[in-house]
C-alpha cells in the first residue's frame, strides 16, 4: 500500500476581506483561517508565508488579490482563491444649472453615496433628504455643499457660476441694464428676440459697460437676449 492521500475539507479555508475605508487610504485587509493545522505555504504578492492555521495581511490597495497555498511535503497539493479588496465608496454628483439672470435653479444629481445626505447653502444647513435628484435655488457666485450620511464617503462642493451676462431688473417693466462680464470676452454682439426667434433689437455689448436697453414699444412677454459667441448662455428676460 502507498502513501494515505492528503484529504482538505471543501470548506477548510476562510479568506475575508476589508475594503479600504477611505478614499486613497491603502488600508485594506485579507485574513485567511483554516479548520485544519497543516504546514501551510502561502504565495502573496510575489512573497512566500509560512502558517499552520492564521494568516492575514494589511494595508493593502484596492483590487484583487491572488493566495495560493500549498502545504509543506505534499507536491501535488495547491489551491489558487482570488480575494477582492474594495475601493472606499465616494459622494459623487453631476450637477446643472438654469440660470435665469443672477439666480439659478441648480439640478443636483447624486450617482454614488449613502442617504440621507445634509445639503448647505453657503455653510448654512437647508435640509436633509433620501432623495438623489435635488433641486436647490442659488445666486451667482453660492457655495452648494452636499454630505453623505458616511463620513469616510467625503463631500461635494458646487460653486454656482458667476452669470457672465448681468440683467437687471429682470422681470422688466420699461428699461433694463446689461453688462458682460465674462473675464475672457471683451465684445460681443447681442439680439433680442421673442420666442418665434423674431429679432426685435440688435446691439454691441463691451466688456464692463452697462447697456440700457429701452423695451417701452415691446408687448409684456417672455425674450430672449442672443450673442453671437456661444460660449454665452442665451438669457431670458421678462417683459411685464
Amino acid at each position: 500500500s502507498g502513501c494515505p492521500l492528503l484529504v482538505i475539507p471543501e470548506n477548510n479555508y476562510t479568506i475575508e476581506s476589508i475594503g479600504e475605508s477611505r478614499q486613497g487610504e491603502n488600508n485594506g485587509q485579507i485574513s485567511l483561517s483554516t479548520l485544519e493545522n497543516h504546514n501551510y505555504i502561502l504565495t502573496f504578492n510575489n512573497q512566500e508565508y509560512a502558517f499552520t492555521s492564521v494568516w492575514s495581511a494589511e494595508n493593502l490597495a484596492p483590487g484583487s488579490y491572488e493566495l495560493s497555498i500549498r502545504i509543506e511535503g505534499e507536491d501535488s497539493y495547491k489551491q489558487i482563491f482570488i480575494s477582492q479588496v474594495a475601493e472606499a465608496p465616494v459622494l459623487t454628483a453631476r450637477s446643472e444649472l438654469n440660470v435665469q439672470g443672477n439666480q439659478g435653479l441648480n439640478n443636483i444629481e447624486i450617482n454614488s453615496g449613502t442617504a440621507p445626505y445634509a445639503v448647505y447653502l453657503n455653510d448654512k444647513f437647508l435640509f436633509e433628504t433620501d432623495q438623489n435628484e435635488l433641486q436647490i435655488r442659488a445666486a451667482s457666485g453660492d457655495k452648494i455643499t452636499v454630505e453623505s450620511s458616511v463620513l469616510c464617503e467625503g463631500k461635494i462642493e458646487h460653486y454656482v457660476p458667476v452669470n457672465p451676462v448681468s440683467i437687471y431688473p429682470n422681470p422688466v417693466e420699461n428699461a433694463t441694464n446689461i453688462s458682460l462680464v465674462h473675464p475672457e470676452i471683451q465684445e460681443v454682439e447681442a439680439y433680442l428676440i421673442n420666442q418665434l426667434g423674431q429679432t426685435f433689437k440688435s446691439f454691441t455689448l463691451k466688456k464692463n459697460e452697462i447697456k440700457q436697453l429701452n423695451l417701452n414699444s415691446l408687448k409684456p412677454g417672455v425674450y430672449y437676449l442672443k450673442f453671437n459667441n456661444s460660449i454665452l448662455p442665451t438669457q431670458r428676460l421678462i417683459k411685464i
